[in-house]
Order: structure tokens, then C-alpha cells, then sequence
């Protein structure tokens, strides 16, 4: 029997903060540099990021919502 699995919690914290924002999720990794294969995997609960990547990933978000506000 297979189970789903669940993203780790940053993950869906970030989906709900891009949301938020109203930004694309993807189009926000993908800025980060993050391959698409590798943020499905993440959603997925498949693999959890490192720390190098989530970094990318948190600072992109955030140059984006400013780049919003201007």
C-alpha cells in the first residue's frame, strides 16, 4: 500500500507565502536557480531542501514581493 507524503513544513509555509504574495510557487524556485524536477520532489515530500537551496529559495521570494511593491 502506498501513502502520500507530505512536503516539510517550510515547504508548505513557502507555497502559502507565495500565495500570499500573488506569486507562482515554480516561478519563484525557478528564479532560485532550483530545477523543476527538484521543487517536485520537495512538494512531494519526496526529498527535503539543504540549506544552501532554501536559502536561494527565501531570498528570491523576497526580492520578488519587494520588486511587487515598487
Amino acid at each position: 500500500m502506498e501513502t502520500a507524503n507530505s512536503p516539510h513544513p517550510r515547504v508548505a509555509e513557502f507555497i502559502t507565502a507565495c500565495a500570499t504574495a500573488g506569486l507562482n510557487d515554480a516561478e519563484v524556485v525557478r528564479e532560485a536557480g532550483i530545477h523543476r524536477s527538484v521543487w517536485y520532489r520537495w512538494k512531494s515530500g519526496k526529498f527535503s531542501p539543504n540549506l544552501k537551496n532554501w536559502d536561494a529559495v527565501e531570498r528570491t521570494l523576497e526580492r520578488m514581493r519587494q520588486g511587487q511593491a515598487a
